[in-house]
């Protein structure tokens, strides 16, 4: 898009007003196949966290999502949703963590898991690779690209 400096600190944009047809993607390029029939359970007790998770989901094409706020609400939920996959933060407060509630989920039933967490040290890790053996890790802040890379990797092929 064209911009207009104003000022050091402001900028003006303007639309490209040309009729240029948007550029048309080649049979088997779309980004987000695959991923509209694919339901998301993110777990995450900071309800902002989730909700910008939510927003990336949707953004990748994901229309199926749900969120919960801890452990107990998860189990719950995961019982009623049928998750394909878990977007899980480790810290929860109160009640039970992560690890825990991973474990529980998956006592119940397989399912994929991706945790996104602001603890990378070697014993979160370890709690979690002893809980869910193969899940996927990600450090908050979620990078999109990344996030969205470890999604489509969750997908059978």
């Amino acid at each position: 898009m064209p911009m207009t400096r104003l000022a050091d600190d402001v900028a003006l944009l303007t639309p490209h007003l040309e009729a240029d047809p948007p550029p048309q993607a080649a049979p088997g390029d779309d980004p987000h196949a695959g991923l509209e029939g694919l339901k998301v359970m993110i777990v995450d007790d900071e309800f902002l966290a989730a909700w910008h998770l939510q927003a990336l989901l949707e953004d990748m094409g994901v229309i199926h999502s749900e969120l919960a706020h801890d452990g107990p609400s998860a189990l719950e939920l995961a019982a009623r949703f049928h998750p394909d996959l878990v977007l899980m933060d480790m810290n929860l407060g109160a009640g039970i963590d992560g690890a825990e509630t991973a474990r529980r989920l998956l006592a119940e039933r397989p399912v994929r898991l991706i945790f996104i967490t602001a603890y990378g040290d070697a014993g979160t890790i370890g709690r979690i690779q002893e809980a869910a053996p193969g899940a996927a890790v990600l450090i908050k802040p979620a990078n999109p690209a990344r996030l969205r890379d470890l999604v489509v990797g969750t997908l059978p092929h």
